[in-house]
Order: structure tokens, then sequence, then C-alpha cells
């Protein structure tokens, strides 16, 4: 069983640490030209690795060097190729090249996560991909489409209501970490909660950036976040395709969900987004949470026994 006050001590260690960095990095308002805009977003990102690597340490979570599992793979070559291509192009790129570089930097982060699954290992069944089955192929498209809608997401585009989608992408993150701890790999869900710790820090300091890049970029880097968690939980833990697909739909329905405009005053509009996000939300917590109970019911049943015995 995971420690849940070692797992609630990281994620405020990360929220903490990361809204620190971004305060402490951000010293000065910001203005609306590229450069001030460049610098905001290393600053912010300072602050979301700061908070990310204070998680880590309060769970006592060090990756191997040469890495040696799927998760070591994402922490150390996967999640910072994403965040080191993002951080390049808001600097030195335009925004479609900035956008193509984060596009092909996710085309290499998966197979890096993929590396040594027993799916590529098994008895081969899709020719291009040995040992693929249908639901894993099926599993890495939407992973990659999500990727590629998310990428088209640049520093000046903004929803209705950012800090709102921002929220939620990080109340996904959060389900999908606790959804892959109720299927056994509790070391796997809990690597994910330093991530969504990182980004509420950076959700909490932003009313000080005076500036809503920040839930843009949160809503950026939870998503790439998610992507890692379904990868790993699907291949290398027990996330069924079902449960990987709600949760990815779940987190593009508050930043990309279109609804008609003229017909839908803007509140009613945010009112259905969060309807539908916390819905498709909770039709996999709640399985996962029947499951979990179902696997440990016999295991009750044996220590509500024992301690009926006399003597005992």
């Amino acid at each position: 069983m995971p420690d849940l006050w070692l797992l609630t001590y990281s994620f405020i260690a990360a929220a903490v640490c990361a809204a620190v960095g971004c305060i402490a990095t951000c010293l000065r308002g910001h203005s609306p030209n590229r450069v001030r805009a460049s610098g905001l977003h290393l600053q912010v990102l300072c602050g979301f690795v700061v908070g990310i690597v204070a998680g880590l340490a309060v769970q006592g979570v060090v990756p191997a060097v040469p890495p040696v599992t799927g998760l070591d793979r994402w922490l150390l070559i996967g999640f910072p190729l994403l965040l080191s291509a993002d951080a390049f192009g808001a600097r030195w790129l335009s925004i479609p090249s900035s956008g193509l570089l984060r596009l092909s930097a996710a085309a290499v982060a998966a197979p890096i996560i993929l590396y040594g699954s027993i799916h590529f290992e098994a008895v081969p069944a899709v020719p291009l991909l040995p040992g693929l089955t249908a639901g894993g192929l099926f599993t890495v498209i939407a992973v990659g489409c999500l990727l590629v809608t998310m990428t088209a997401l640049n520093d000046h585009s903004a929803t209705e209501h950012p800090l709102l989608a921002a929220a939620f992408v990080v109340l996904t993150l959060q389900v999908a970490a606790a959804t892959v701890m109720l299927g056994g790999w509790i070391r796997g869900g809990a690597a994910a909660l330093p991530f969504a710790g990182s980004c509420t820090g950076i959700l909490l300091a932003s009313p000080g950036l005076r500036n809503p890049l920040a839930a843009v970029l949160v809503i950026r880097w939870g998503v790439w976040s998610l992507c890692g968690v379904v990868l790993l939980g699907h291949f290398f833990g027990r996330l069924s395709v079902l449960q990987s697909l709600l949760l990815l739909a779940a987190a593009v329905t508050g930043p990309l969900l279109t609804l008609p405009t003229r017909r839908i005053a803007v509140r009613f509009r945010a009112t259905i987004r969060c309807i539908l996000t916390l819905l498709l939300l909770a039709l996999v917590l709640i399985p996962a949470i029947l499951q979990f109970l179902a696997r440990m019911k016999p295991l009750l049943s044996e220590w509500s026994a024992w301690t009926k015995l006399p003597g005992s």
C-alpha cells in the first residue's frame, strides 16, 4: 500500500517549490513583446523543473543512470527532451517552427519510453511493430494525435478560461496517477504526483505573473506529463485502453472543446466543459476503485478472520 502522507508531502513540496521558483525568477512584469515572452517562458520552466525535482526527492525517487526502466527513461530522457525543445523553440524560433520542433521531440520521446516493453518482445502481431497488440497500437495512435493537437497550442492561443482549463488538466493528471496506483503499479503512479504538484504551484503563482501564458504552459506541460503517465501505465502497468482514452479525452475537453458561441453563453460553455471533464474522470476513477476493492476483498476477509481467532 502507498504511503498517503508521503505522497501528500511530495505533492505539496512540488507545488510550493514551483511557486517559489516562479516568483523568485519573475522579478519584473511582463510586456507583450516576444523577447519578454520568451523570458517569462524560461522563468516559469525553471520553477516547474524545481518543483518536479523537489517532489521526486521527497519520494526518494532517483532514476538509474543509465536508465533501466520505462520510468527512468521518461524522467531522464523523454520529458527533458520535450521541455528542452519547448524552451528552445520559444526563445529562438518562430511560432510555426517551434511547434514543429515540439512535434519532432514528441515523436522521439514516445519510442524512448516504450523501449523494452513486453508488447514489443512478444509474438509478432503487427508486421511493422512486432508484438504490439491492437489495443496498444490504438493507444499509441491516440497519444500521438493528442501530442499533435497540443503542439498547435502556442504562447498566444489561450482559451476562454485558461486557468480553469489548466486546473482540469492538473486534475486529470492526478486521477491518472491514482488509477495507475490502484492498478498495482504504485511507483509509476506516485512519480506522476510531483508533475501535478508542480503544475499546481505554477497556477498558484500565475496571478502574480499577470499573464495567461503561465496557464497555457501548464496546459501544455500537464498534457505532456499525462501522455507519459498513460504510455507508462498502459505498457508497463494495468491501465486499460479504455481508461487511457478516457483520460486523454478528459485532458483536451477543457482546452480544446469547441462549442457554439452564438447559442451558448460563456459561463454555460465553461459549465459544460466542467461537467464533461468530471464525467470522463468519474468513468475512469470509479471502476478503478471498484476493481481495487474486489482484488483486496479476499485479503481483507482473511485478515478479518485472523483477528477473530481465539487468543488473537
